[in-house]
């Protein structure tokens, strides 16, 4: 379900063209709706509800063995058939339940990241004859953010990172082999599995920013990396299709630019797109679910020199996602908020988030919020 527009040409009762998720469809416009209201579209769903891993022989390519050698050294892996392996530890030993399924996985030599309906499962035989065999088991509901890093022009990886709110196990990571593995797939199997795939209500306070024109930060922003806002319409087309990073459930609410970069809040998420190298090419999309959100803060802009505002968050995740201490040493306010806040579950997530003040190119405020959704929509009841 998206909360849409009703555009300035469409009158109550009539018919306009829109672009929701993936799909351009004809919207009718009720009656008691008129041109700036916002409408919610329902848009029925290319998902069958369960997640169907991708064909991993279609992304094999032929390798030489010292290649070969070369990624198991750098700990890549690769992606291997789910119902094969399913077979393999539904036998001897039994490791699956019953009615587990293994959705997606994947091999470095001889051990296994395994993604199934019920857990991720990490398979590390040991010593020379590998009989020995840890099995270590995590559930969905302890992985509380995900990232998926995009190979660079020179990389021979991919990379996925996942934060816990495990003690003693905050990050698990591997890296995935270039051309063997989806990434892509593997961001849209962490999306589902852990945001789900019902839809979420629109905030009606959300300032989207529609038809606010980007004219680029001025020099004094660029240099501080001060992100501003653009229009949350135009990201939410865009990351549904090129890269398809959101759900066919997911609206984006807001949008944030800051040089290349960008943060999207989401009806489901915040996602930080950081986009790395001379080239561009590598990219990292680190997503955090709203429900590790416990605490937020903001920091309005001084006056003179200080023309850019600051957003704090803070979340359930056993990870600061920064350097603990800042170049003197001195430990960062991420960290002494969570000391004062009873420990490392209130540890603060440094959204790297500054929009512009008052006098910086953008404007200090663009358009005034769009009304919330007309009544039964998709905001209703928020």
């Amino acid at each position: 379900t998206y909360s849409v527009p009703v555009p300035a040409d469409c009158e109550p009762g009539g018919k306009f063209q829109c672009t929701v998720g993936t799909q351009t469809m004809q919207v009718a416009c009720p009656l008691h709706n008129g041109p700036g209201d916002r409408i919610a579209v329902t848009v029925p769903s290319t998902n069958p509800g369960s997640y169907s891993a991708p064909d991993a022989h279609q992304t094999k390519e032929k390798a030489s063995s010292v290649a070969n050698f070369m990624h198991w050294l750098g700990s890549n892996a690769t992606q291997v058939d789910p119902a094969e392996l399913e077979s393999r530890l539904k036998s001897s030993p039994a490791v699956l339940a019953g009615d587990e399924r293994v959705e997606m996985a994947f091999q470095c030599g001889r051990d296994f990241l395994v993604l199934s309906s019920h857990r991720l499962l990490i398979v590390d035989p040991r010593g020379i004859t590998g009989k020995k065999v840890k099995y270590m088991s995590v559930l969905w509901k302890c992985i509380r953010a995900f990232m998926v890093e995009t190979a660079g022009t020179f990389d021979s990886d991919s990379e996925l990172k996942l934060w816990t709110n495990i003690s003693g196990m905050a990050v698990i990571e591997q890296d995935l082999r270039r051309g063997q593995c989806d990434v892509l797939a593997v961001q849209r199997f962490f999306s589902d599995k852990l945001l789900g795939m019902d839809a979420k209500p629109y905030t009606p306070g959300a300032d989207a920013a529609h038809g606010q024109q980007d004219q680029g930060a001025s020099v004094f922003a660029w240099l501080g990396d001060d992100s501003r806002q653009i229009d949350a319409s135009q990201a939410n087309q865009q990351f549904h299709a090129n890269p398809p990073i959101l759900q066919g459930s997911e609206l984006c609410e807001m949008a944030f630019k800051g040089r290349r970069d960008l943060i999207l809040f989401t009806t489901k998420r915040i996602v930080r797109i950081d986009v790395q190298g001379w080239t561009g090419r590598k990219k990292s999309y680190l997503s955090i679910p709203w429900g590790t959100v416990k605490s937020f803060g903001v920091k309005s802009a001084g006056s003179f020199l200080d023309k850019d505002s600051e957003m704090m968050i803070w979340t359930d995740i056993m990870f600061v996602m920064g350097p603990p201490t800042d170049d003197c040493g001195r430990p960062r306010q991420s960290a002494a908020l969570g000391d004062l806040a009873g420990g490392v579950a209130g540890m603060m997530l440094e959204a790297a988030l500054d929009l512009d003040g008052g006098g910086d190119a953008g404007g200090d405020d663009g358009p005034p919020p769009p009304p919330p959704p007309a009544g039964g929509g998709a905001g209703a009841g928020q």
